[in-house]
C-alpha cells in the first residue's frame, strides 16, 4: 500500500504544462538567448532577454517587474513587454507572467500599448505558455554548452495547440531548465505546423548569457 501511494505521489508531482518562466530570480537578473527562426520564408537569428527591472506594491501586493526584449531581426520588428507580476505567483510548475496584472508593449516605433494581462498579445501568450499537453520529463539530463562551459539540464517534451490570431499553431516543444540560470530556463526547440502543409516553423533557442544589474528599457511605465 505505501508503495502505491508514493508512486501515486510521484506521478500527481509530474507537471502537466512548462510555462517557460516560472521561478523569480534576484531583482536586476537578466538572462539571454538567441532565438533562431527557420521557415520558408525566413531564416535569421534574433536576441531574446529576460530581466526583472523592479518591485512595486499595488493594492497590498508585492509585485515584481518583468521585461521581455525581442531584437535584432530583418523581417520582424523588435519589441518590449513589461509586465507587473504578483510575487506570489512564481515557483516552480507555474505560470507567473499568466497572472500579470497590468502590461504595457510595443513593436517598432509605436508607442507603448497597455493591456490588463499577457493575452492581450496571442502570440506572446502562446510562446511563454510552452507546451500544455502530453507533457514528459526526460529520464537523462540534457547538456547545453555555452561560453561558461556546460549545464546538464532537466529536459520536458510536450505539445501545445492555440488559435494565434486565425491560424491554429499545432506545436511540439522540447524546454531544458536549469536553477543556476535566472528564471530557470536554458533553453528549448520548437516545431509550429500552422495548419498549412509546408509553412513549419523551427524555433531554436540557446543560452547566449546572463548576469546582474538589469537596465529598464520602458522605466517609465510604473503602476
Amino acid at each position: 500500500m505505501l508503495a502505491v501511494l508514493l508512486t501515486t505521489a510521484l506521478l500527481a508531482a509530474e507537471p502537466t504544462s512548462v510555462p517557460l518562466i516560472q521561478t523569480l530570480p534576484e531583482d536586476g537578473s537578466w538572462v539571454k538567448f538567441d532565438l533562431r527562426l527557420e521557415g520558408p520564408s525566413i531564416d535569421q537569428t534574433l536576441t531574446w532577454t529576460v530581466r526583472s527591472v523592479g518591485n512595486f506594491q499595488q493594492a497590498g501586493k508585492d509585485l515584481r517587474c518583468i521585461e521581455t526584449d525581442l531584437s535584432g531581426g530583418t523581417d520582424l520588428s523588435p519589441s518590449v513587454h513589461r509586465l507587473l507580476v504578483p510575487v506570489e505567483a512564481f515557483g516552480e510548475n507555474k505560470h507567473p507572467l499568466e497572472r500579470a496584472v497590468k502590461m504595457w508593449f510595443f513593436r517598432g516605433m509605436e508607442a507603448p500599448q497597455a493591456a490588463s494581462g499577457l493575452e492581450a498579445d496571442a502570440i506572446t501568450a502562446f510562446f511563454l505558455g510552452g507546451p500544455t499537453s502530453d507533457v514528459v520529463k526526460l529520464a537523462e539530463p540534457e547538456v547545453v554548452k555555452w561560453q561558461r562551459g556546460e549545464l546538464n539540464c532537466t529536459a520536458y517534451t510536450g505539445q501545445s495547440k492555440r488559435m494565434v490570431n486565425t491560424a491554429l499553431f499545432d506545436s511540439d516543444w522540447k524546454v531544458l531548465r536549469h536553477p543556476e540560470i535566472p528564471f530557470g530556463l536554458a533553453g528549448l526547440t520548437l516545431k509550429i505546423n500552422p495548419g498549412n502543409p509546408g509553412e513549419e516553423i523551427k524555433v531554436t533557442m540557446t543560452l547566449q548569457d546572463h548576469g546582474k544589474n538589469a537596465e529598464a528599457a520602458l522605466p517609465s511605465l510604473v503602476p
